[in-house]
């Protein structure tokens, strides 16, 4: 091989071929570690949407919670105002029967209790 009267031989080569060698492997490197960054950046973005959504459903979740705990106070409330209302009405209006009173009384007697506790 001679280029203008340069010849290269075997010795003269080597030290070339292992300068390029060396040469990619540090680009090979260079390209792994800007892969590898590259890699790391996506995951860390993921990750950080994935904490964003997690947030915003705990969040959520805290809402629906505090939301149906009221609603069930609110029914706690309402449904023992009308049992104390029904207590009231019943006491109120529902007379004594004494032990020794005939049916036909008692029959009247219920029918009075029934009409008092729906009106």
């Amino acid at each position: 091989m001679g280029v203008k009267g340069l010849t290269l031989t075997g010795d003269d080569v080597c030290p070339f071929v292992a300068d390029v060698d060396r040469n990619l492997i540090y680009l090979h490197c260079l390209f792994c570690c800007a892969v590898q960054a590259e890699l790391s950046r996506r995951r860390e973005q993921e990750m950080m949407k994935l904490k964003k959504d997690l947030e915003t459903i705990i969040s959520e979740r805290e809402m629906t919670e505090t939301a149906l705990r009221k609603r069930h106070q609110d029914a706690i409330n309402e449904l023992s105002q009308q049992l104390e209302t029904s207590n009231r009405i019943r006491t109120k209006y529902v007379p004594y029967i004494p032990y020794h009173t005939p049916p036909s009384l008692i029959q009247a007697y219920s029918t009075y209790a029934v009409i008092a506790v729906q009106v």
